[in-house]
């Protein structure tokens, strides 16, 4: 077999040879390469193909922009429920944290506090005066804006949750119950997050929720748990 007029070399244990009665030198081993890369190639297609139908794809687009609303989440979707103890931020170990008292009913959404853009830094809060309502813009960093007509100081106490800065949307935040014993009232809020499969905005989000109760004088605690939320 020739090659452009050239003897084709034998070869000698994969080394290049000069061909007999010419100057040129020849090597088998490119074809061999080449062979080699093509198998490589479709063993890696075939390698990427298996993994894509492995993984878990995102099926359904959520519209995660919106604090705590995962309602746009089409399919099942499961949850995974964390406490967290608000003093150390850490998830305690045993499980979770509960407590047997009275519930307080919530009497409605404090508004006032910024939107979902606006820069928060993390903390938690209860308004039983204007002096309450001013610190509280002043751990935010922000100057204090009138008190929302809704909250009467009088007869009603504020309570109000930040979660700070999230990277992405997909997060929020929500006060779920408020529970009063002879020594204390405990507050039940839960920072929800997107799981897998979840297609999030890629802004970053402030999330924060406030409600409003009865006139509460007791000493205030809040748990605080994280759900994960998956879109599949």
């Amino acid at each position: 077999m020739r090659y452009a007029g050239v003897a084709a070399a034998p070869r000698e244990g994969g080394r290049m040879v000069r061909a007999a009665g010419t100057n040129q030198a020849t090597n088998a081993r490119p074809y061999r390469r080449m062979a080699i890369s093509g198998r490589r190639l479709r063993r890696c297609l075939l390698t990427a193909v298996a993994l894509w139908a492995l993984l878990p794809g995102c099926r359904h687009s959520c519209d995660m922009g919106r604090a705590a609303d995962f309602g746009d989440c089409n399919g099942p979707r499961r949850e995974t429920r964390f406490p967290i103890d608000e003093n150390t931020g850490e998830t305690p170990k045993g499980g979770v944290m509960t407590t047997t008292a009275d519930e307080v009913p919530i009497r409605g959404e404090l508004s006032g506090l910024g939107g979902l853009y606006d820069e928060s830094v993390a903390g938690t809060y209860v308004i039983n005066s204007r002096v309450d309502w001013e610190a509280m813009w002043r751990d935010q960093r922000r100057g204090a804006p009138a008190l929302p007509a809704e909250l009467d100081l009088e007869e009603s106490t504020g309570l109000a949750v930040f979660l700070g800065t999230r990277r992405s949307g997909g997060f929020g935040v929500r006060i779920l119950r408020v529970v009063r014993s002879a020594e204390e009232v405990v507050v039940s809020a839960e920072e929800t997050m997107p799981g897998r499969g979840c297609m999030v905005t890629m802004a970053i989000t402030n999330p924060r929720h406030g409600v409003i109760l009865e006139k509460v004088e007791l000493p205030v605690r809040f748990e605080m748990t994280r759900t994960s939320v998956d879109c599949e």
